[in-house]
């Protein structure tokens, strides 16, 4: 029975009974009162607010602990010093729950409660989390476990880390540095969400130094195979392996730079499933962080190894100067550009342009081919005619030979429109649907194995399907050529396509009940589908309030979010368009892009108001086309406002902005306010 069930239940309990008793409610029995009002009775029985349950994990200083909260009445984790502590030590046990509560973020572990124990002894409780470490994750996929490797691939680990590095930057937004960021303090759940844990080393930025002891362990006896995740609290801080070589040395820097080399090496660990820097004790990899010894990263892509070289560098001047800065980087890699790290030339931005744009390149190049094979056919015809003319004794020989090359010639032709066929079956690519169907469809009439024009059959059923051709799609997706692979898409065409014509869109609210039953099976799909929809539809016919179901559709594709769940915010109207409340979301992206389109989501909903507080927005690029009169930035780190560089806002050209002045530069500020009605809600004038 639902929450909502029991409600009704109870009220209608206690009308009976008042009924019953001449609405005296005075003459109800303890019983049935226990009974009308479980909640409260059962909290004011408790005395103890938590009950021990069982051990979740120890370390050397203090223990977690599964307990149930009967006030909340759920799990939670409880985290107790393992011994006896003076004042200095209960207060760096306090330090480290205080500091984390004051980070709010979808990507660190709430802090709910914290105090003391009858006996003085301290604790503090937090959320209570399933699934499993990174480092779990990362020793599973070194093993080669077929499941693990299926669920993390290379793009959902990158997915991971950027949401690790949206919770470092928040923090450091806030003047918090995390110095002990490890694969076994990052959790994942059996729901992709990620939360960064184990604040237990953070510092407050220009706040006094932290006072450091000796060390109470002799480091070249620890065993090698704990070394890299094993947290060194004395002079030297961190974790072997993972931390910045200033950690190394007691009084150097430490800044949000230290966060990017352990960022670094975290991504190192995720693409290649080993330490960067190993050796057999703490010394010798404490040695060679100091060193910059680091071991060669052995992957498949360049771009990656140069970003996560960057931000390995042994001087901080030579990392990446922010998170925000590395992330920049990695995002230019997924969407196929050059990245900063690896100073890239000519041939190589060429390159990624090719891959960029693969479906076009490879109708470029075929025509290029067939362009050179017919000049060369032409050259060969009249320098043939020529030596005919000369020649007149080796007519016959010349002919022959001008035979056989022209057949020659004819046969490389053909070979490379096969090829090209084949190629744009065989892509990903999705880029130009119509022109790819024209190609295909004469491709079927050459001469191809069956292997070749069963990639050609089910290329042409998705490239139908995104053009919402759903009848035609359907032979093709669903026959002796293709088989069953694609079964999810050909039961939506058989479902969808009794509802409409081929040569007719569906409604928007239709579409977005179609995304979310393709959910993120068909990711590389969906967005095209959107692209194509929203460009054959026409703008003037669209109703904001039928459009929001597809917007919020595709606002949970594009962010990766669909095991979350649905959003449940609703246009409301103001002025002469609407107001939207996306506050306390972890939504970063506001628009459907690739290499060939990019499209507002949020634009055809006539928004005048929005509120982003408290998100992970940071690009005003992802609103462009939408015409605010008011916007909430509070809490939110917007890159152009830090830089000074106003254009983005500026073409917005909002009449009032509500902002938190803290996170930005006073001069920033002081240009915002000269430009706009600001609303600073940190009191700074």
């Amino acid at each position: 029975m639902m929450n909502d069930d029991y409600e009704k239940t109870y009220r209608s309990l206690t009308d009976d009974l008042a009924k019953f008793f001449n609405s005296s409610k005075t003459d109800i029995s303890e019983n049935d009162l226990r009974y009308a009002y479980p909640i409260q009775y059962d909290l004011s029985e408790k005395s103890d607010r938590y009950t021990e349950n069982e051990k979740i994990s120890e370390g050397g200083v203090k223990k977690i602990i599964r307990v149930i909260d009967h006030k909340a009445d759920r799990p939670v984790a409880k985290a107790v010093l393992l011994k006896e502590s003076g004042k200095e030590g209960i207060e760096e046990f306090l330090r480290e729950a205080r500091l984390t509560s004051s980070l709010q973020h979808p990507n660190i572990i709430p802090i709910y409660d914290m105090g003391l124990e009858e006996d003085g002894s301290p604790y503090f409780t937090m959320e209570h989390l399933t699934g499993d470490t990174l480092g779990y994750i990362i020793k599973k996929l070194a093993t080669g476990d077929e499941g693990y490797k299926r669920q993390y691939s290379r793009s959902a680990l990158l997915d991971i880390f950027s949401r690790i590095c949206d919770a470092v930057a928040y923090a450091h937004s806030r003047n918090i540095i995390h110095l002990d960021l490890k694969p076994e303090n990052i959790h994942i759940n059996s729901f992709g969400q990620v939360h960064v844990c184990d604040w237990g080393l953070g510092k407050i930025l220009k706040s006094d130094e932290e006072p450091e002891r000796g060390m109470d362990e002799d480091l070249s006896q620890l065993d090698p195979n704990i070394i890299n995740t094993m947290t060194l609290n004395g002079e030297i801080k961190g974790t072997p392996g993972f931390m910045a070589p200033e950690q190394t040395v007691s009084g150097q820097v430490k800044d949000q730079r230290t966060d990017v080399y352990s960022l670094g090496a975290l991504l190192y660990s995720m693409l290649s499933y080993k330490v960067p820097i190993q050796g057999k004790s703490v010394e010798e990899i404490i040695k060679k962080t100091t060193a910059g010894d680091i071991l060669p990263l052995n992957i498949d892509s360049e771009s990656l190894k140069a970003i996560t070289l960057k931000a390995l560098q042994k001087d901080l001047e030579n990392r990446y100067t922010s998170v925000e800065e590395f992330t920049a980087d990695l995002d230019k890699y997924r969407h196929g550009f050059a990245t900063s790290a690896e100073n890239a030339g000519f041939f190589t931005q060429l390159r990624l342009l090719i891959k960029r744009n693969k479906a076009t390149s490879l109708v470029i190049a075929a025509f290029m081919i067939i362009l050179t094979v017919s000049g060369i056919i032409a050259f060969k015809e009249i320098d043939d005619e020529r030596k005919v003319a000369l020649s007149a004794q080796n007519k016959a020989e010349q002919s022959l030979k001008l035979y056989l090359d022209e057949r020659k010639l004819t046969e490389a032709q053909g070979e490379n429109i096969d090829r090209l066929v084949v190629e744009i079956a065989e892509s990903d690519g999705l880029t130009n649907p119509g022109q790819q169907i024209k190609i295909l469809e004469q491709g079927l009439q050459r001469e191809l194995s069956d292997e070749n024009k069963k990639k050609i059959h089910e290329k042409l059923g998705i490239l139908h399907f995104v053009l919402q051709n759903f009848n035609q799609a359907k032979p093709y997706l669903y026959n002796d050529k293709v088989g069953k692979r694609q079964t999810k898409i050909y039961t939506v065409c058989k479902e969808y396509g009794v509802l409409k014509d081929d040569e007719q869109l569906l409604g928007d609210e239709k579409l977005a009940e179609l995304i979310h039953y393709l959910s993120h099976t068909q990711r590389y799909i969906i967005p095209t589908m959107y692209a194509h929809h929203m460009k054959a539809s026409k703008k003037s016919k669209r109703k904001p309030l039928e459009y929001w179901p597809l917007a919020k559709a595709m606002l949970m594709m594009v962010n990766n979010y669909w095991n979350t769940d649905p959003l449940d915010r609703e246009l409301v109207p103001f002025e002469d368009g609407y107001a939207l409340d996306l506050s306390n979301t972890r939504y970063r992206y506001y628009r459907c892009h690739s290499e060939s389109f990019s499209v507002s989501i949020l634009g055809p909903l006539k928004l005048r108001k929005l509120d982003l507080s408290n998100t992970p927005f940071f690009e005003f690029w992802q609103l462009a086309g939408v015409d605010l009169s008011e916007i909430n930035l509070t809490g939110c780190w917007v890159r152009e406002i830090h830089l000074g560089n106003l254009q983005g806002i500026e073409k917005m050209a909002p009449e009032k902005i509500t902002i938190d002045g803290e996170l930005y530069p006073i001069e920033s500020m002081k240009n915002l306010k000269r430009e706009f009605n600001v609303v600073d809600v940190s009191g700074n004038k």
